[in-house]
């Protein structure tokens, strides 16, 4: 009796032992139970294409319905020859994917690049027969120096409605290095086609301005029911809508783009 009394005992100091190891793994994302691929990173600038050294960059998942099991986020600092090595696992299915975000002394806005699951997967793992050293770049990451870009829009007189942005991203060659404001006319149509860096296209910049031809600036707040406002609208599907109108018409504008995007996605169904 005493030997099974004994036993019992252990099994029953066991328990919250196990509960606290299984506890311990879920709360840490479960990240051991990836297959983790080796990933190079290029930091450099992106007027002058120089590496840039001493530049923070991260790895990190997107949120998800399984965000516990999330693999780790991997971080590095990039060396003299810009080049930074950390470790990212495919995760999340076909639309699945990293965000690679870098950071450095001088250049106002991080740079961002996107790595999907798919492109992961196709990483070979790190062995000892190819060090880290001798991998290709997987991902170049370009920072821009400076002040953030502007972008202005110059809308006909009168006009209310939508805007649609188009964005044509241009080659470096066809670039003026360090530009950072930009202009461009809205047509009649409400659709304007834009060409320029590609930064345009892949980051809303930090400063946003609208006015009319006739020089009348739109604010983003209204002061009154009756003023004229010019808000973002989505930025959905690589084109960025605004909206033009006082308060109460860029609310029913927004309810008819919503409506009409809804109905548009259960007709793909």
């Amino acid at each position: 009796m005493d030997n099974v009394r004994g036993e019992t005992m252990g099994n029953r100091r066991l328990v919250p032992v196990v509960l606290f190891a299984v506890f311990a793994i879920a709360t840490s994302g479960c990240g051991l139970f990836h297959v983790y691929r080796p990933v190079t990173v290029l930091i450099r600038d992106a007027d002058t294409k120089k590496p840039i050294k001493d530049a923070h960059v991260t790895i990190e998942y997107p949120p998800c319905m399984l965000g516990l099991f999330r693999p780790f986020p991997s971080s590095a600092t990039t060396r003299a020859d810009g080049i930074a090595h950390l470790l990212a696992a495919p995760h999340g299915g076909a639309y699945g994917g990293v965000a690679i975000t870098s950071c450095a002394k001088g250049y106002d806005n991080p740079g961002h690049e996107w790595l999907s699951a798919e492109e992961i997967r196709k990483i070979n793992p790190a062995t000892l027969l190819t060090p880290w050293a001798w991998r290709p770049v997987t991902r170049i990451v370009e920072m821009y120096s400076g002040s953030s870009p502007t972008l202005e829009l110059i809308i006909p007189d009168n006009y209310r409605g939508l805007i649609r942005v188009e964005y044509e991203p241009l080659d470096d060659d066809h670039c003026e290095p360090g530009k950072r404001r930009f202009t461009y006319v809205v047509p009649p149509s409400g659709v304007v086609h834009m060409k320029g860096p590609r930064f345009l296209k892949d980051f809303l910049p930090v400063e946003l301005r609208a006015k009319y031809a006739s020089g009348a600036v739109l604010e983003s707040e209204s002061k009154s029911p009756a003023e004229v406002v010019f808000h973002v609208l989505s930025i959905p599907d690589g084109m960025d809508y605004f909206v033009v109108g006082t308060e109460d018409e860029c609310k029913k504008l927004r309810d008819n783009f919503a409506k009409r995007r809804a109905q548009g996605a259960e007709s793909q169904r």
